[in-house]
């Protein structure tokens, strides 16, 4: 299932300036996300100036929204918020500049059955990792 930004809109209850998933395709139990390291972002400013660098905690944010897609797609989950309930053995491996394009994958590697669910993810640049881990999100509603 290929969702555009307005179909990502629809599943995830982010907004901008934090919605950082402009697409994604949803495959058995495993998605694949695009995110666009817009150059304009506010953060760049400050993180760093003169040397701009995405700061880690957007990219592991931006995992976690492709777990909440991939989550939130089951129709059992509907009207539920994903909350973050960990971040496991998290990996930052190559630095992120503006304009790179991240695909990001995550895939369920446990469901408890009480609304907790782990997923594997990982963030590529051009093939390349960029960083890998675990999510863990917890729904509530």
């Amino acid at each position: 299932m290929l969702l555009n930004h307005d179909e990502v809109k629809k599943i995830l209850p982010h907004r901008d300036p934090l919605l950082l998933v402009s697409q994604a395709e949803i495959e058995d139990n495993e998605v694949c996300a695009t995110l666009f390291v817009d150059p304009s972002w506010d953060i760049f400013k400050g993180h760093f100036p003169g040397s701009p660098v995405l700061p880690g905690i957007y990219l592991v944010e931006s995992m976690a929204q492709a777990a909440d897609i991939l989550i939130m797609s089951d129709p059992a989950n509907k009207n539920k918020l994903p909350y973050f309930a960990g971040i496991n053995k998290m990996r930052f491996i190559r630095p992120v500049y503006p304009g790179n394009t991240i695909i990001l994958t995550a895939e369920i590697t446990t469901e408890a059955g009480n609304g907790l669910y782990e997923c594997k993810v990982t963030a590529l640049i051009a093939g390349k990792k960029a960083a890998q881990g675990a999510v863990s999100i917890m729904l509530k509603g």
